[in-house]
């Protein structure tokens, strides 16, 4: 990540980035919304062997975009959740393990904490 990046990203803040997050979640849903709306008649088309209208074809090729940009957009909340559910599973089968003298026990005990810090 930039510099740059960096830099907005702190200055912007927690509620700046959830607003942020809502935004792409909104951006997604519509994108999807076009798809299947526009999508229904060029499937129609392809089930009757005819051609599709490429204004139709393009309205889904610009809605795809539009959702894989969203995708793309939102991976820092797709990380806080996957990390957060990482945590969650390492935790509760490490959190209260004992060690015993084992290393291994050891090394998922501490690595459980290093996956909470990544959220």
């Amino acid at each position: 990540m930039a510099f740059r990046d960096r830099a907005e990203s702190a200055h912007r803040g927690f509620f700046g980035f959830i607003f942020s997050t809502i935004l792409r979640f909104l951006q997604l849903v519509l994108a999807l919304t076009v798809i299947g709306l526009y999508g229904q008649y060029v499937n129609t088309a392809r089930l009757e062997h005819k051609y599709a209208d490429p204004n139709y074809v393009f309205a889904v090729v610009v809605g795809s975009i539009g959702a894989v940009s969203a995708l793309v957009l939102m991976i820092p909340f797709a990380k806080i959740i996957l990390f957060t559910a990482l945590f969650g599973l390492f935790g509760k089968m490490f959190i209260h393990a004992n060690t015993g003298g084992d290393s291994g026990i050891q090394t998922m005990k501490n690595a459980v904490w290093v996956d909470l810090g990544k959220i």
